[in-house]
């Protein structure tokens, strides 16, 4: 038979990520996806009924989700719009390793918003709210500040 008394924490890794802006971390990342997506452009080739592609440049996309504590963040960021100045903010997001001793960690600043913002959203008491934005990247402002070591030199 089984054991079927399994403690979650051996089981469930913990990942974590903030929302920073100006150092202060203001919200915990439920969820989050980071592409950096090539601009290309099709290039005939000499002698031959190919094409190839080049890469003109690179997007910097961030989609993730958050669970609502507070909004410090959103006054800001509304008084910013009010301006038509820009509101960036920094990202950093850890994962680790099943056995627990390595970790996997990005930093990137400079991000800016893309898309609806939620100003103000009400759940049934108890409920938690999540809320969940898009996000863009400059590529040069994102940095790998831990890799898991595979034991391989890349």
């Amino acid at each position: 038979m089984a054991n079927t008394n399994l403690n979650p924490s051996e089981v469930i890794l913990s990942n974590s990520g903030y929302l920073k802006i100006n150092g202060v971390e203001l919200a915990e990342l439920k969820n989050i996806e980071i592409t950096m997506s090539p601009e290309v452009k099709s290039l005939a080739v000499m002698n031959s009924p190919s094409k190839a592609e080049i890469a003109t440049g690179y997007t910097g996309n961030i989609s993730f989700g958050i669970n609502k504590v507070y909004s410090r963040f959103k006054p800001a960021l509304l008084e910013a719009a009010k301006e038509l100045r820009p509101f960036n903010f920094t990202l950093e997001c850890v994962t680790y390793s099943a056995d627990k001793n390595n970790q996997e960690a990005i930093y990137i600043d400079n991000c800016w918003f893309k898309g609806d913002i939620q100003l103000m959203a009400l759940n049934a008491e108890g409920d938690f709210i999540t809320e969940t934005y898009e996000a863009g990247f400059g590529i040069e402002s994102a940095e790998y500040t831990d890799i898991l070591d595979d034991g391989n030199s890349w």
